[in-house]
């Protein structure tokens, strides 16, 4: 089954909002924790310091990568929980000995739904990605 034009608008979007969040966001924290890595390798001599400093120095980038992908997974699970009701539907309106005409016709109806579901999660990336982007400033901060 092809997936209707407004899933791969859906991806589409979603890849590039968190393409946004990783430039604006992600890489300015990784390069302050390479810095602070770096620094660490400056400032302790001794193996057990300079590893707790490195650790230390990484924690931000660990909270933004639970933020962001743990943010993503929830939407990506929410989404599939949609195409699934698409699935339920259909298959709830077949009658207990379906032709071929009701297949035919229930797979329409996955299809629309499936459109309906890709468009209402499309309309729901600009949130996700602003209260995503919040949680990342005050990790940054």
């Amino acid at each position: 089954m092809a997936q209707p034009p407004t899933v791969q608008k859906l991806q589409s979007t979603l890849e590039a909002a968190m393409d946004d969040l990783q430039r604006k966001n992600l890489i300015p924290l990784q390069k302050e924790s390479f810095l602070c890595a770096a620094k660490c390798c400056d400032k302790h001599s001794d193996m057990q310091a300079l590893q707790q400093c490195t650790v230390n120095c990484q924690a931000k980038v660990q909270s933004a990568h639970q933020v962001l992908y743990g943010n993503l997974e929830d939407f990506q699970k929410r989404f599939q929980r949609c195409l699934m009701r698409c699935q339920d539907q259909a298959k709830d309106s077949l009658p207990s000995t379906p032709q071929e005409q009701d297949m035919e016709k229930a797979q329409d109806q996955i299809m629309a739904c499936m459109d309906l579901c890709a468009v209402e999660y499309t309309g729901k990336v600009g949130k996700l990605k602003a209260d995503v982007g919040a949680r990342l400033s005050q990790i940054s901060k």
